[in-house]
């Protein structure tokens, strides 16, 4: 009696060390996980999965591989996943985009419009697949060309009207810290650049009146009505140019 007890003991105490081992493997790969440390993440996933088959472990590393931009291996993982009733509604957008990528077309659509029942933007990117489509497969003939006044520094959010071409730029220096979101941004301003005789864009120039402050500015969207919108950081409201009353700048 005494020996079939002891072997009880024995059971439970490796199984409660192979859950305790298990759980920490997994709350060590989580960690990596929120710190964006993907590919951490994965390594340890990926023995906890040894062990059992967890849910938490394959959506993460699913997860991961999107965010590594690894869309052949996301793809893998998003095939083992996508059947579970555990996944959210987001993930039928994701699981759409990396379709796409892997020039899976049809499948894409499908879940597309699976993500379109609920939200709008997913009957539009199926609406739209067979352009996307046509445009991956001529994109050899397509030559990238930077701008003349493209710079070491950061150039973004582009936007043209007339005959000029509007964009965000920002000055890299030691003492501002771009990282993204979350990131700190500073000295951020509207420019705009020409066309020149030759079709091609000359240098840029900080637009001038009140539109640049000590804020930061970007993101500029001018409508047919000539109403310009752009974005401030300091200010929850939105910023409004309307060259017809002259509100805050003439362009």
């Amino acid at each position: 009696m005494r020996s079939k007890h002891l072997l009880i003991l024995i059971f439970f105490g490796f199984t409660f060390v192979h859950l305790n081992a298990q759980n920490t493997s997994l709350s060590k790969a989580n960690k990596f996980f929120e710190n964006r440390q993907y590919e951490k993440a994965i390594e340890l996933y990926e023995d906890v999965l040894t062990q059992d088959n967890i849910f938490e472990a394959k959506y993460n590393i699913a997860q991961s591989y999107r965010l590594l931009k690894k869309y052949d291996e996301a793809l893998y993982w998003f095939d083992r996943i996508m059947q579970s009733n555990k996944v959210q509604n987001i993930d039928k957008l994701y699981y759409a985009q990396i379709l796409q990528y892997n020039q899976k077309w049809e499948q894409a659509k499908k879940w597309y419009l699976e993500y379109g029942k609920t939200q709008k933007a997913g009957t539009y990117q199926a609406k739209h697949i067979n352009k996307i489509k046509s445009l991956s497969k001529s994109n050899q003939n397509i030559s990238v060309q930077l701008p003349p006044f493209n710079s070491e520094n950061s150039e973004f959010g582009p936007f043209m009207y007339g005959e000029k071409i509007y964009f965000s730029f920002k000055k890299n220096s030691p003492n501002s810290i771009a990282s993204g979101l979350g990131g700190l941004i500073s000295n951020i301003d509207i420019y705009e650049a020409k066309r020149g005789s030759r079709g091609n864009y000359v240098k840029k120039e900080k637009l001038s009146g009140e539109i640049n402050t000590k804020s930061n500015e970007g993101s500029i969207y001018i409508s047919e009505d000539q109403i310009a919108y752009f974005s401030r950081s300091k200010n929850m409201n939105a910023s409004i140019l309307n060259n017809r009353k002259n509100e805050i700048l003439e362009i």
